[in-house]
């Protein structure tokens, strides 16, 4: 999906230098390489007004009050989505964002309790400054948006030590809060999906993602990805719950099954992205990413 979606601003990029290219997704037998990108000097190509905003597009974790999402942003976003291959699915009624937003928070908690996942989310966290300058990968932990006492709670949630007391007795109700918070402000929830559940399906799917981030990001809307769930998912299903304990598994099988009643989801499909949607202030910070020339190579 990464590189889908990287390749999509290549894309965008080269159309408005007035040098199309064409993408060639998996080109030969080699597992290292991901795509091929080819110039097209003789062959223009439609130019995309969505160029100007990928220097805009931003994880924002802020919230504002709840406001109904634009009829004409719902059919821009849908819109993006169909152009792409994929299917936007939305979810704006308060109910129905209430019942999601304690689906999701339970996934929230289920990830912090388990020792191979709470091990990879807090590897993720930058804490300072400094070390945000100095690694600029990561998540830093500004953008998560959180008051003085939300992050000494953050501080404990990141210590196995108190999670794994929390898992033995069956505590940890409060790791859903935020989750549900967060949706009962918004003006949407969305799944993106895409047919197929092989590679090809992925990467066509990051490029749809970023032509609705993108469209999103014109539209003024904020948009936080919220995607830890519909992995679970897909390794509950795809690959074996590999990982998971015997009880992460039952309670995963539960929420499939509620996730379900919320949104249309096939076997045969990819679940991309489930992400939320809302009018807010532009984030207060943005995590930072590695320099150009630190990861490309030229050869002459």
């Amino acid at each position: 999906m990464a590189f889908g979606a990287l390749t999509r601003n290549i894309e965008l990029a080269a159309q408005e230098m007035g040098q199309p290219v064409t993408i060639l997704p998996f080109p030969d037998s080699d597992p290292h390489v991901i795509c091929a990108v080819e110039s097209l000097a003789s062959s223009p190509r439609p130019r995309s007004d969505l160029a100007a905003f990928m220097t805009g597009r931003a994880t924002n974790r802020r919230t504002g009050p709840r406001r109904p999402l634009a009829s004409a942003h719902r059919t821009d976003l849908m819109e993006a989505a169909r152009r792409a291959g994929a299917t936007l699915q939305l979810v704006e009624r308060d109910d129905a964002l209430a019942a999601l937003g304690d689906l999701v928070g339970e996934g929230d908690r289920l990830r912090c309790l388990s020792p191979v996942m709470h091990r990879e989310m807090m590897s993720e966290i930058r804490w300072t400054r400094a070390e945000v300058l100095e690694r600029r990968d990561g998540l830093d932990v500004a953008t998560l948006e959180l008051g003085p006492a939300d992050l000494v709670g953050l501080r404990l949630v990141s210590d196995w030590n108190v999670m794994k007391v929390a898992r033995a007795i069956g505590a940890g109700k409060g790791l859903a809060v935020p989750a549900r918070k967060a949706i009962s402000a918004s003006s949407a929830v969305g799944l993106l999906t895409m047919p197929g559940t092989d590679r090809h399906a992925y990467f066509a799917g990051g490029r749809a993602m970023q032509d609705v981030w993108l469209t999103a990001t014109a539209c003024g809307i904020a948009l936080q990805p919220m995607t830890a769930l519909v992995y679970m998912f897909a390794r509950l299903e795809r690959g074996a719950g590999a990982g998971f304990s015997d009880q992460e598994r039952r309670e995963l099988r539960g929420l499939r099954d509620r996730f379900r009643d919320r949104f249309d989801v096939r076997v045969d499909q990819a679940e991309l992205m489930l992400f939320r949607l809302s009018y807010a202030d532009p984030p207060s910070a943005r995590s930072l990413r590695h320099r150009v020339d630190d990861v490309l190579v030229v050869e002459s």
